[in-house]
């Protein structure tokens, strides 16, 4: 049973990278021939990624902040409702327990301070896009699979991130009109419908060639936030592993993938 379920984990983690591209593509297209993106606003706001990550390229690579951050904020919440929905009717979901962690320690804040250092010290040195991003990821990646540090972030401190992630994003809706924001609004809408669409016809394919259940597969591939849809992934019995596997999978990808296909899709502009 366990070898299947691992060959079934292939398949659906082999699929997350053709709906990466299909996603990317379909929405990119729209943005920028229907709702007139410029190109580069388009590949930006069309990533499958998460807000903070797409921030940092998005400020890095050029286009228009505003409506890229306004596409993906409209976007999430919808494929989360979307994915609570569907979960809460699916009668296929498996019970598992959630996972504990120990408490946050003064140690744990003290190896979190390192990596970020360490992170934007290496990070400046490196010779490519938003360098001390991907470093300071890929450390404390590193650093939480080793278990250097264990415990979860404490709710101070990444509430005090967001507040800064959120300011900072805030200053560049200066001279942002209200039809601006509307026609914008319009386009995240209509994007994430096409995206919610392309979401749940490849969870039914991957569900009718495995035996993996279609809430789990809808939760893994649903490009949301992690942390929210493995939430809604414990609270409904879903196997939370599962989901944490295939959102990872997805951000890291999208992480280290995005700069080589950019430079192949500004070329549209």
């Amino acid at each position: 049973e366990l070898v299947e379920s691992l060959d079934q984990w292939t398949v659906s983690m082999g699929s997350v990278v053709i709906y990466i591209g299909v996603t990317l593509v379909a929405a990119a297209t729209f943005l920028q021939k229907v709702a007139k993106f410029d190109a580069r606003s388009a590949y930006f706001a069309a990533l499958p990624g998460g807000i903070a990550e797409i921030a940092v390229m998005s400020s890095t690579f050029g286009g228009d902040i505003r409506r890229i951050l306004l596409v993906h904020s409209l976007r999430a919440p919808m494929v989360i409702l979307l994915a609570t929905l569907v979960t809460l009717s699916s009668v296929e979901a498996i019970d598992r327990p959630a996972a504990t962690s120990g408490s946050f320690q003064i140690s744990d804040l003290a190896a979190i301070v390192l990596v970020a250092v360490v992170g934007w010290v290496i990070g400046k040195r490196v010779r490519s896009y938003a360098g001390i991003f991907v470093v300071s990821f890929l450390l404390s990646a590193g650093a939480h699979a080793a278990e250097f540090i264990v415990a979860p972030n404490p709710a101070w401190l990444t509430a005090g991130a967001q507040v800064v992630m959120g300011a900072w994003v805030g200053t560049g809706f200066a001279g942002f009109t209200i039809k601006d924001l509307l026609r914008t609004a319009l386009a995240g809408l209509g994007s994430s419908f096409l995206v919610i669409g392309i979401t749940v016809a490849a969870s039914l394919i991957i569900w009718q060639v495995t035996t993996l259940p279609l809430s789990a597969l809808l939760l893994g591939l649903a490009p949301g936030g992690m942390s929210q849809l493995v939430v809604v992934a414990i609270s409904f019995g879903v196997d939370p592993a599962f989901v944490a596997a295939h959102q990872a999978t997805r951000i890291i990808l999208v992480i280290l993938a995005a700069p080589i296909f950019f430079r192949l899709w500004k070329g549209t502009d």
